[in-house]
């Protein structure tokens, strides 16, 4: 993955973020706003909220704060700008976290997609092979969910009805990628190669 794949993921995981808060992020709103509404918020109305802060938390070595002190500018802004600062530090610091586990997801499922085309290909590889082979093998079972149906239709086949019914025999004339007798290897190929751009594997 490159670098500018990393930043475009990250910026846009940011905006997701804030467009659509969830609880860490909401909880990050309440406390930036707790700390603005201290710094916005008259003198009398912060000498209370700053002494319930100080009888709750122990802060200030617990000695209430008087109006006075707060008009000569003592602990002037300081709570607000305090809360705003952890605010800030807590929103980055769990944006981080989520981006790393993000990050370490995607590298799992890049190793297990970029393995499972490789498995799959070696198995098509195989001289001869059917494709009644094919769809009994684990690769198939487990890379039927990305294939188109007209994919799945020619490993998967057409049986006649009834309970020993047999596959009928497809044969696709003309000179194409996909003719011949129960073709399906070409079309699985090309399918495992729009898979591969897909999934930004290459």
């Amino acid at each position: 993955m490159s670098q500018k794949s990393i930043i475009k993921d990250f910026m846009v995981k940011w905006l997701e973020k804030v467009l659509f808060p969830n609880f860490t992020n909401k909880l990050t709103w309440a406390i930036a706003g707790a700390g603005l509404g201290i710094i916005v918020t008259p003198a009398p109305l912060k000498v209370i909220f700053y002494n319930f802060l100080i009888s709750t938390f122990n802060l200030n070595s617990g000695l209430p704060v008087t109006l006075a002190e707060m008009s000569s500018g003592t602990a002037d802004f300081f709570y607000g700008i305090f809360l705003v600062g952890i605010a800030v530090i807590f929103n980055g610091f769990i944006y981080w976290l989520e981006f790393k586990r993000s990050e370490r997801e995607y590298a799992t499922q890049f190793a297990q997609r970029v393995q499972l085309l490789i498995n799959v290909r070696r198995v098509l590889a195989i001289e001869d092979l059917t494709n009644a082979q094919f769809r009994h093998t684990q690769e198939y079972a487990q890379v039927r969910q990305y294939l188109s149906e007209n994919a799945k239709k020619a490993v998967d086949g057409e049986h006649t009805k009834g309970i020993q019914g047999t596959e009928v025999v497809q044969v696709v004339v003309g000179q194409t990628r996909y003719s011949g007798v129960n073709p399906f290897k070409n079309r699985v190929l090309d399918e495992l190669s729009e898979l591969e751009k897909k999934w930004k594997l290459i």
